[in-house]
C-alpha cells in the first residue's frame, strides 16, 4: 500500500512498502525478503522502532508554546524509508532521528569520516547536509536534490565501519529551509 502523505511535497512513496497507521502511531509492516531477521538487523529495528515510539509520544507543545509534534504521516513516510535504506546495508547503523519543532523530524548521522543531516519539514520541504570530513567536501541541497542526495550517502554513513563509526554527538542546531 502506498501512503498517502499529509503534505504532498514530501515524496517518498516510492519507498513505503507497506504501512498502516494505527492509534496515532506508526506500525511497520514489511516482509523482508531472504526469510528470518538476523539478530544485528533486528537490533537496528527494534533500535529504531523505540525511536519512533518515543517521537510518537510526544503532543503538541512538547519544545515549549507553538511546537508542533511530527504528524503519524511524516513519521511513517521517513520511518518507512529509513527502514529501506538500512535493509540494503551490509552492517547498518540507525541515525539519530530527531523531532523538529515545526512537527517535522531530522536524521543524522555522524561518524569520524562522514556526516549526513536530512531535515524533513511539517511544510513538506526537504533540505540535506552531507559533509566528508576527510576531504573537506560540503554539499547542501533542498527538495528534490535533497532527497537524491540522502539516497547517495545514506548507504555510506550508514554502514557500521567499528570504532569509527557513530562517534561525535548530535548538533544541537537544525536545519533552515531557504525557499525560493
Amino acid at each position: 500500500m502506498l501512503l498517502n502523505l499529509e503534505h504532498p511535497n514530501i515524496d517518498l512513496s516510492a519507498y513505503v512498502a507497506s504501512t498502516s497507521l494505527t492509534g496515532g502511531g506508526a506500525e511497520i509492516c514489511r516482509q523482508i525478503p531472504g526469510g528470518p531477521i538476523s539478530a544485528k538487523r533486528a537490533l537496528w529495528q527494534n533500535d529504531l522502532k523505540k525511536k519512533f515510539a518515543s517521537i510518537a509520544a510526544l503532543r503538541d507543545g512538547w519544545d515549549g508554546l507553538g511546537s508542533l509534534a511530527p504528524s503519524a504521516s511524516i513519521r511513517a513516510a521517513v520511518s518507512q524509508l529509513l527502514f529501506d535504506i538500512l535493509e540494503s546495508v551490509q552492517r547498518p547503523l540507525p541515525p539519530y532521528v530527531v523531532p523538529m519543532a515545526d512537527g517535522g523530524l531530522q536524521v543524522e548521522w555522524h561518524r569520524k569520516d562522514a556526516e549526513l543531516e536530512v531535515a524533513f519539514f511539517a511544510d513538506g520541504s526537504v533540505t540535506a547536509l552531507f559533509e566528508d570530513l576527510v576531504d573537506g567536501t560540503e554539499i547542501e541541497a533542498e527538495h528534490a536534490e535533497a532527497r537524491d542526495l540522502f539516497l547517495r550517502y545514506a548507504p555510506r554513513v550508514a554502514q557500521d565501519i567499528g570504532n569509527d563509526a557513530d562517534v561525535q554527538t548530535p548538533p544541537t542546531v537544525a536545519f533552515v529551509s531557504i525557499s525560493g
